[in-house]
């Protein structure tokens, strides 16, 4: 499915510099998701592009799905909805907030349906009968948070332009991406997650389940749960500080939510030896970098 002209212009690794690369002779690269399309980036649009065309084949008259107020996924889909006329409802996490985040403020813009709930009743975001009375209530087809489900984790098998790396890392909220890239490397690829939010353990289920789904084993792949600097959407002053010096010195830009917490894990990672010496390494920038004018704030 063709979602736009120069979506091939995606197939984009910049080679990244720095003085501490020289000494292991590293060889480190970024996949610029981000630059996928001004709005629509990243891997929600490899998590939307499949299932926007399973809802295009279906009977529904809008979509429905889950975000929280810095949710990449309510941005790529806000967009979407106008790009493609198709109605929108978001259930939103949360009351709805005095002063509305850069997401928030995009997806009112694009005329998106935003339902806040509790933070109790968001929980039940899996539950069958609370899908079922949605679905029913707007006629919609369901996209789960984040955009990950089995068509999400297809649309993820396509990030990578090529099987030459030793080492792919990429920042992980729902497992989706990190299903999908796992999935799409041979075993001698290590897939490594880092995770975004304070998970305790379901990140690691999570991937199985979409491999198992999808009928296929993988041993490649790991997450790690050092660097959520406080949880999903949260920040230090280090992690800030990290920020502000890398997009001063690189022409990449990355911000708090995700790409800040996977490049921090990056170079913490190499400090501290975790990466055989002449290894070959991407990073996957997924995108969000409508948070960058959060970050100020």
């Amino acid at each position: 499915m063709q979602m736009f002209p120069d979506f091939d212009a995606a197939q984009r690794c910049d080679k990244l510099e720095h003085p501490l690369f020289e000494g292991g002779n590293y060889d480190v690269f970024v996949k610029r998701e981000d630059l996928v399309h001004p709005k629509l980036n990243g891997n929600k649009w490899r998590k939307l592009k499949y299932n926007i065309e399973a809802y295009k084949k279906s009977d529904c008259k809008s979509i429905l799905s889950f975000g929280g107020a810095y949710s990449n996924h309510l941005a790529a889909l806000s967009y979407a909805s106008n790009l493609y006329d198709f109605p929108l409802f978001m259930i939103v996490r949360g009351e709805q907030p005095k002063t509305p985040s850069n997401t928030l403020k995009f997806a009112e813009e694009c005329g998106v349906n935003l339902i806040y709930v509790s933070r109790a009743e968001y929980r039940r975001r899996t539950e069958q009968e609370w899908l079922q009375e949605l679905q029913n209530k707007y006629n919609a087809y369901i996209i789960p948070e984040g955009g990950s489900n089995i068509e999400g984790v297809k649309g993820c098998m396509e990030i990578l332009p090529e099987n030459v790396y030793d080492y792919v890392m990429v920042a992980t909220a729902t497992g989706a991406t990190l299903a999908g890239l796992s999935a799409s490397c041979d075993e001698k690829t290590k897939c490594i997650g880092i995770s975004v939010l304070n998970d305790q353990g379901f990140l690691m289920d999570a991937v199985l389940n979409f491999h198992n789904a999808l009928s296929i084993k993988r041993t490649n792949y790991t997450i790690i749960s050092d660097y959520t600097h406080g949880g999903y959407a949260k920040r230090s002053p280090t992690l800030d500080q990290f920020i502000r010096s890398f997009n001063l010195n690189h022409s990449i830009p990355i911000e708090f939510v995700y790409s800040g917490k996977l490049f921090f894990a990056f170079f913490d990672l190499l400090k501290n030896g975790y990466f055989k010496e002449g290894s070959r390494i991407l990073l996957v920038h997924t995108g969000g970098l409508q948070y960058m004018e959060d970050q100020s704030n």
